[in-house]
């Protein structure tokens, strides 16, 4: 088993002082960890509270029973509803959905003429690969991160994975209970680049770096059980420690550091991580090193990609410039969050305070444990009761609550571009429909700009170390299956296969995402499209000039027809030359010249008439 990341086939250590490469990069770890990466922590984990509707008397009720009693006592010390509602989680999913609603389609260009030929299978095989990880997922994994924290990361590497295999067998006696298949060990189940996504929390980055392009060093933290620790260092892929030298809770204090909050958050109580290890692998274009519990440098190598980068990739949905992360979308609404929860609360507690009234009582006069109330309970008194017990007066909050609720709604979608139509909320009474359109068109331009820069920062230039990846491990040619559209004969059929080996992948490509590819279809306007396709063709001038199979194609296409090939009728055509032949072979039998003729007219030949290649070069000469 491989390090994450790291290209199998490369295990040259490069000869250095383990002791000074150690300190190195204890040192870098330590200036990031604690001061930038600090920073970004501390605000990132107040988003993903936020996000996850987080408050702090939930965090109290979720520790262990013993303390539960004192999470209650505060409840009742300091009582009221604590609302949190939740347009952070709403605006981060909304957005997340319009971005990433469709698969990413590439489009491959070559830089030299010499590269033309091979575009086809380089596009084949970066498609069919992505597929091949469910980098649609993995997409949305890192833009969830990105959209919250304002920072997401993605990690391009070649996998490959040998894995036991279930091979059919026929079954030669099913009383002998045989169960019909056998396990084929060693065989090869996974040899492709593979894209990642690594936690923003665990990557630490070079503090003077603002992106990819400037960082100098980077280092990716992975938790490790110490099986495969030990696993790693007997069969020799980590060196520099004896596995018996490995202590079954070595990176706990790191875990807990690491993950306790978050898991507080989430909502689930804080936990003692027993079987952990930390993992560094410090990256600097250059080299590669392994660090085992900040104590042990167990690998140390050239970088085995050729591309000779970091295999990191980062993506901010708002870009700031002179700083690794950006702002997230939860960043711009914070304050106006905790207001509504702020508003909402304090409107629920007034409510609270009318249905269950307090009251004065006169001292002496009532017995404390016979005050109750409740339907039918008497409470005995001595003297006028209006006198030994009065409520407490209790005003209901001012109706301009709701006009600061309407406005703060507002704001939030100022500040978001996303209101309850885009939402799928339904549209608000008191607009209009072009006023609708108007907030749905300025949300979507928005929003095409944060899907371009994750189109621009993740998916192309994860796409092109993976090209590169390609080029330098591809060894031998293996069958990729393309899309195809079904016949009528065959209408099940979608898919084909391609040759693909290093001949069919050499070449100098630049790799773009088609523009909007990304983005939900548009029912509506396909269905107006259609409609002026079929406008067009009607008129006499424009529609003759129009290729009428283009156009049923779009007409179809558009109206939801995934397959427009299998709804069209295929014209038939006929061979002049095998219809000639025939022609001829029937005349000689005695068939009748006049049939023989009216059938040549359908097919615009005769029995008499010279063969096609003939008529052609007659007709060549005449001209």
């Amino acid at each position: 088993m491989a390090d994450v990341g790291v290209v199998p086939g490369s295990n040259t250590v490069v000869e250095d002082d383990n002791e000074e490469t150690l300190r190195l990069i204890l040192r870098r770890w330590n200036h990031a960890y604690g001061g930038v990466h600090a920073k970004w922590r501390d605000r990132a984990t107040h988003f993903y509270a936020l996000y996850h509707n987080y408050t702090e008397w939930r965090n109290q009720m979720a520790v262990d029973r013993r303390d539960r009693d004192l999470g209650l006592r505060d409840a009742k010390r300091e009582w009221g509803a604590e609302l949190f509602i939740p347009y952070s989680f709403a605006t981060v999913e909304t957005i997340l959905a319009r971005m990433l609603s469709q698969n990413p389609t590439m489009l491959i260009l070559p830089r030299t003429p010499a590269s033309e030929d091979n575009v086809a299978n380089v596009k084949a095989i970066i498609e069919a690969q992505q597929a091949q990880v469910n980098y649609n997922l993995t997409l949305q994994d890192i833009a969830r991160d990105a959209l919250q924290m304002g920072l997401g990361v993605q990690k391009t590497s070649w996998r490959k994975e040998r894995r036991g295999s279930f091979m059919l067998q026929p079954r030669v006696n099913r009383q002998a209970g045989e169960s019909g298949y056998v396990v084929a060990p060693g065989s090869i189940d996974f040899d492709d680049p593979d894209l990642l996504r690594v936690d923003p929390f665990d990557w630490v980055w070079d503090p003077f770096g603002d992106g990819p392009d400037t960082m100098e060093w980077c280092i990716h933290r992975v938790w490790r059980s110490t099986e495969y620790v030990r696993n790693q260092l007997e069969s020799g892929y980590w060196t520099g420690v004896s596995a018996g030298e490995i202590s079954g809770s070595a990176g706990t204090s790191a875990y807990q550091d690491a993950w306790s909050r978050r898991m507080q958050i989430a909502g689930y109580p804080s936990y003692k991580a027993g079987d952990v290890n930390e993992v560094w692998e410090y990256h600097d274009g250059m080299r590669c090193v392994v660090v085992l519990n900040r104590q042990f440098v167990v690998r140390d190598y050239p970088n085995p990609a050729w591309h000779g980068e970091m295999p990191f990739q980062v993506y901010r949905p708002t870009r700031v410039g002179g700083q690794m992360w950006g702002k997230g979308e939860i960043e711009p609404i914070e304050d106006l969050q905790l207001e509504m929860n702020t508003m909402r609360s304090q409107r629920r507690d007034n409510a609270t305070f009318v249905l269950q009234r307090s009251y004065f009582y006169a001292d002496g006069m009532i017995d404390p444990s016979d005050f109750k109330t409740g339907p039918g309970i008497a409470v005995p008194v001595l003297g006028d009761p209006h006198e030994n017990v009065f409520p407490m007066p209790v005003a209901d909050i001012p109706n301009s609550s709701y006009q600061e609720e309407t406005g703060l709604q507002r704001d939030i979608e100022r500040a978001t571009g996303i209101d309850d139509s885009m939402s799928g909320a339904g549209v608000p009474g008191q607009q209009t429909a072009t006023g609708v359109q108007l907030v749905q068109a300025a949300a979507n331009l928005r929003i095409q700009l944060k899907t371009r820069s994750c189109e621009t920062e993740l998916v192309r230039e994860g796409a092109r170390q993976m090209l590169a990846l390609d080029q330098q491990m591809i060894l031998g040619r293996r069958d990729v299956r393309i899309p195809t559209e079904p016949t009528p004969g065959n209408p099940d059929r979608t898919w084909g296969w391609l040759k693909v080996g290093p001949d069919e992948l050499k070449g100098e490509f630049d790799i773009d995402v088609e523009g909007g590819s990304m983005a939900p279809e548009n029912v509506p306007q396909q269905r107006s499209d259609a409609q002026l396709m079929l406008a067009v063709i009607g008129n006499p001038q424009i529609g003759a000039q129009v290729d009428p199979v283009f156009a049923a194609r779009f007409v179809l296409k558009n109206l939801g027809i995934k397959d427009p090939s299998v709804a069209l009728v295929r014209q038939q055509t006929v061979d002049p030359a095998a219809a000639h032949a025939a022609l001829q072979g029937l005349a000689a039998t005695g068939v009748d010249e006049g049939l023989l003729v009216r059938a040549g007219g359908m097919m615009g030949i005769g029995p008499g008439a010279p063969a096609p290649d003939q008529q052609s070069s007659g007709q060549e000469q005449a001209a």
